[in-house]
């Protein structure tokens, strides 16, 4: 008889702590309120942004509408972003450019757009792996240089030469010792001969010997010694 009433009073323990767990799951994910009201959601934001005053794309993002446009296409035609079931790659790329336009945090970016931190998160970091995929095709020079520009080699006169005029040791002042003065002199003057060289410009030419006298002139008399 006893055996019977321990088994009953175990198998109401055991439904008591499943009635317990099921109420607790339901409190933490069925009936869960959310954080952040989805009354205006980002993807409505992004769209007003896009097709709304050109400056409000610029003030958002740091670009214009178009370019932002063109962008996203960039990134889905290469297959380095591809828009969600709640996220589009518009939305993607405004979570980034905000971000890093503005230095906004987590949960600033949490309250514009209404989205989780794990979001905002996750989808800032998908966005700038596909950036830095696009360095070698919109930053990098696909062509070697192999020789000097047009625009530079055909820049006439002596035009160049004023801004190096500054780089003298008597127009500028230096706490650096006549020996270092002189290393960095060497330096200086070997950039300008490759300008001259690059203009055909003989007369602009520094050679070795005018390192030396410019180093003579400058260190200073060498004290006697009694």
């Amino acid at each position: 008889m006893d055996t019977d009433e321990d088994a009953e009073l175990e198998i109401n323990l055991i439904i008591m702590v499943l009635l317990e767990r099921l109420i607790a799951y339901e409190a933490s994910y069925l009936n869960k309120q959310p954080v952040h009201e989805q009354t205006y959601t980002g993807n409505q934001k992004v769209f007003d942004m896009l097709h709304g005053h050109w400056r409000v794309c610029f003030d958002t993002c740091r670009v214009m509408p178009e370019v932002f446009i063109k962008l996203c296409k960039l990134l889905r035609d290469k297959g380095l972003a591809r828009s969600s079931r709640t996220v589009s790659v518009e939305e993607q790329l405004r979570i980034f450019l905000q971000t890093i336009g503005h230095n906004d945090r987590n949960r600033s970016m949490q309250d514009t757009l209404r989205h989780s931190g794990e979001t905002i998160s996750r989808y800032f970091n998908q966005i700038l792996d596909a950036i830095c995929a696009l360095a070698p095709d919109v930053i990098c020079n696909r062509e070697p240089l192999t020789s000097v520009p047009n625009h530079i080699q055909h820049y006439g006169g002596d035009e160049l030469f004023p801004a190096t005029e500054g780089l003298e040791g008597e127009s500028t002042p230096s706490r650096a010792s006549s020996s270092d003065e002189c290393q960095m002199s060497v330096v200086r003057d070997a950039i300008c001969n490759e300008i001259a060289a690059a203009h055909g410009n003989a007369s602009n030419l520094v050679t070795a010997s005018d390192h030396s006298s410019k180093s003579a002139e400058r260190s200073p008399p060498s004290k006697a010694i009694d």
